[in-house]
């Protein structure tokens, strides 16, 4: 597997990302998890009201990064899901950073979990400090990049938590 420079930097720092499509899945070099600690949902989670998803700043600005990248390849903006970000995202964010490791939910179950979808994606990742590393990092791995400018998605569910030590779990869920 070939490795871009800047994630391998990333990945010699503790940063991991995986991605997963349905149907296909994209992972890197597997890392030990680090020691197992407690995750508080109400630090995690993000306010939601009246059918709409308020987004902590940091992602807020993973959707600006995406929007952005994907107008660069001429996709048109996605807009954030309701139901991927507050059933299906945070709540997989805070699960990863409670059992402090990465994997991909069933995305057969978000089918029934958020219907009106004919296809799903994801893209997960740990380590990585700010919305412009996880991005970067994600935009220079193939599989991700692939979630991330697919023009057949057009909406978005993000999550993000992070452990007591300040390890953040980042998860994108896209929606087609």
């Amino acid at each position: 597997m070939v490795v871009p420079a800047v994630l391998a930097r990333a990945l010699a720092a503790g940063a991991v990302a995986l991605s997963l499509a349905v149907g296909a899945m994209a992972a890197g070099p597997s890392h030990a998890s680090p020691p197992r600690a407690p995750v508080s949902v109400a630090t995690a989670y993000s306010a939601a009201r009246a059918g709409t998803v308020a987004l902590r700043p940091a992602l807020a600005k993973v959707l600006a990064r995406v929007n952005a990248a994907r107008a660069k390849h001429d996709a048109k903006p996605l807009r954030i899901h309701r139901c991927l970000t507050v059933e299906v995202a945070q709540p997989w964010s805070v699960h990863l950073a409670d059992i402090r490791k990465l994997v991909h939910r069933d995305l057969n179950k978000v089918f029934d979990m958020c219907p009106g979808f004919s296809r799903l994606g994801e893209n997960i990742a740990y380590g990585y400090p700010t919305a412009a590393s996880v991005m970067n990092g994600w935009m220079h791995s193939e599989g991700h990049r692939e979630n991330i400018l697919n023009k057949r998605f057009t909406r978005i569910g993000l999550g993000l938590a992070s452990t007591p030590d300040g390890t953040r779990y980042w998860v994108q869920d896209f929606g087609g």
